[in-house]
């Protein structure tokens, strides 16, 4: 059985010498692009055309065009909508000539649809009223027409763009293959076209390979086998959360292999692909790239199971270091070297005077989630009889950010469903007469005074459930860690002891809390705890030292404040 192809085709590729015929099957829809659409696209090759710095071998890339052979033409399973486009702008082109300087366009004849191939040729407005399918061309024909009579001198650019710089990815499937199960599987999203798809044709295509007939089909089993086991890998959830970012765009994840290994650094969705495409077609080294493929993964393996690497590198990663980068500093490096590499790397994520940050100081807030987040971190490497890893997957999808333990003033509820909250809270814990009777009433009986009146009791609940009675202010690294969003909205400037029992009873539930903040509510770091209901000066001061103590070595030069 002959294998699917996999090239890259330039538009005039299409109509040189013999144009291209293309068979649009029964089970294909009519032409359907919006104006929308079609601009889009006059946009995109617009813009590719005037870029600067563009090389002579730069080129724009349409979306995958599915074909088989049928009759001497080819039947196009999937991109019918591309390529009518496309020839609605050939089409454009000729029609500002005279016919003896056309060029000959591809073909597009229809299984069933009657007409719409003299249709294209004719394009008339009149009829266009006549056919739905019609209709949808016209408009796309009207819209090409309207935007070149804005752009009149960069007709001549744009189509030498078009024929020569844009190219399709052109996907031609064995000819045994039933069409219309293509085709099915296609359009419910089984066997998208991704870049990993079709990088994986690449890599499979028989002819990359040396040897007889039976040597290659080993080596695409073997090659395909491994590619399975990667992915397998790279979809456990702790595996994956560890390595990315946070987003999960990849509908194959071996594609982030793949766009590391090309360098892919913008938003082009065709960048990795082509990438190989070129690489392949030029020194032919795909048993040398999968080599390259299989040291990528095997070296995101060894530092998820190493548990100190598992740990620097996804500090690392969640404050937005780049993989690849880290993967480049660890080629020849020893265990020891590569991990001293990144606890100097993480250095300068701390390079600071930790006792000087401030909440309310918008600049500080990413160190004060830094520094809190490596806290978690190297106390869970420093305890090296347990087996417990930091969850950088559920911190990065949870939205974990700095919240303070103690409340105060200035981050009062605002909206009137927060304050009730806050207020139903409130009383059910309390168990100060006075304060639940003001309670009850204002929950009670609607006033004009509303807000004054909860400003005020806030105001109170802050003093009573204070060391000193008073209601302050506390925004430094001593009255701060981390909660997660779902968490944080629930408790939102509670009192210590309510946001204590709630912590308590999602860690009992199963719901994942950072080791130091579930230590903080449990007064872990205060050697002589003599009540839970309030987070003292003592408290802080402890905390504080805690931070300073595991953190030493990151933390070099620290000034201590004596009054944290």
């Amino acid at each position: 059985m002959a294998e699917n192809k996999l090239d890259l085709l330039t538009i005039y590729a299409l109509i040189k010498e013999n144009p291209f015929a293309f068979y649009i099957p029964s089970y294909q829809r009519g032409y359907r692009w919006t104006e929308r659409q079609v601009i889009d696209l006059l946009d995109d090759i617009y813009e590719f055309t005037n870029r600067k710095g563009r090389t002579i071998d730069e080129f724009y890339s349409l979306q995958p065009v599915v074909v088989k052979p049928k009759n001497g033409s080819w039947e196009v399973i999937d991109g019918q909508q591309r390529l009518t486009t496309i020839f609605l702008l050939l089409k454009y082109f000729n029609n500002r000539l005279s016919v003896e300087f056309q060029k000959d366009l591809y073909i597009l004849s229809y299984e069933t649809r009657e007409g719409s191939a003299e249709y294209l040729e004719s394009l008339s407005e009149e009829k266009s009223k006549t056919n739905v399918d019609y209709f949808h061309i016209y408009q796309a024909y009207t819209a090409i027409k309207n935007w070149f009579s804005r752009k009149q001198n960069i007709v001549n650019d744009f189509e030498a763009a078009l024929l020569n710089s844009t190219k399709i990815i052109w996907y031609e499937v064995n000819e045994d293959i039933d069409s219309i199960d293509i085709f099915t599987r296609l359009n419910i999203g089984k066997i998208p076209l991704t870049n990993a798809e079709l990088i994986k044709a690449l890599f499979l295509f028989r002819d990359n390979f040396e040897g007889n007939d039976k040597t290659r089909q080993l080596r695409q089993i073997e090659i395909a086998g491994e590619w399975d086991r990667i992915e397998a890998t790279l979809r456990e959830k702790e595996f994956w959360g560890f390595l990315s970012d946070g987003n999960d765009n990849y509908d194959n994840r071996i594609e982030f292999i793949f766009d590391l290994m090309s360098g892919k650094t913008k938003e082009d969705k065709d960048f990795t692909f082509r990438y190989f495409h070129k690489r392949f077609n030029q020194i032919k080294d795909v048993e040398m790239a999968w080599k390259e493929v299989k040291d990528y993964f095997l070296t995101f393996q060894e530092w998820y199971n190493d548990r100190e690497l598992f740990h620097l590198v996804g500090f690392l990663i969640t404050v937005r270091e780049k993989v690849a980068l880290l993967k480049t500093e660890s080629v020849g490096k020893t265990k020891t070297i590569f991990k001293n590499f990144l606890k100097n790397k993480i250095k300068s994520y701390t390079n600071f005077q930790i006792s000087e940050l401030s909440y309310s100081e918008n600049s500080d807030k990413a160190k004060i989630r830094n520094t809190l987040l490596l806290f978690n971190v190297v106390s869970i490497i420093n305890n090296k009889a347990s087996n417990y890893r930091f969850q950088f997957g559920r911190f990065k999808a949870e939205n974990w950010d700095i919240e303070h333990i103690h409340s105060v003033k200035s981050s009062m509820p605002e909206r009137e469903e927060h304050r009730k909250d806050w207020m139903n809270e409130i009383f059910n814990y309390t168990k100060v007469k006075d304060l639940k009777q003001r309670i009850r009433r204002w929950l009670e009986i609607e006033k004009k005074n509303r807000t004054e009146e909860f400003e005020t009791i806030y105001d109170d609940v802050l003093k009573i459930y204070s060391e000193d009675g008073t209601a302050e202010e506390i925004d430094d690294l001593t009255n701060l860690t981390l909660l997660d969003d779902g968490t944080n909205r629930g408790y939102k400037n509670s009192i210590y002891p309510i946001k204590r029992n709630k912590i308590i009873q999602k860690d009992q539930d199963g719901t994942f809390i950072p080791l130091c903040t579930k230590n903080v509510f449990l007064k872990y770091y205060n050697d002589s705890v003599d009540q839970m209901t309030l987070w003292g000066k003592t408290d802080r001061r402890s905390y504080f030292k805690a931070i300073l103590d595991v953190l030493k070595i990151y933390l070099p030069g620290q000034i201590v404040n004596q009054n944290q």
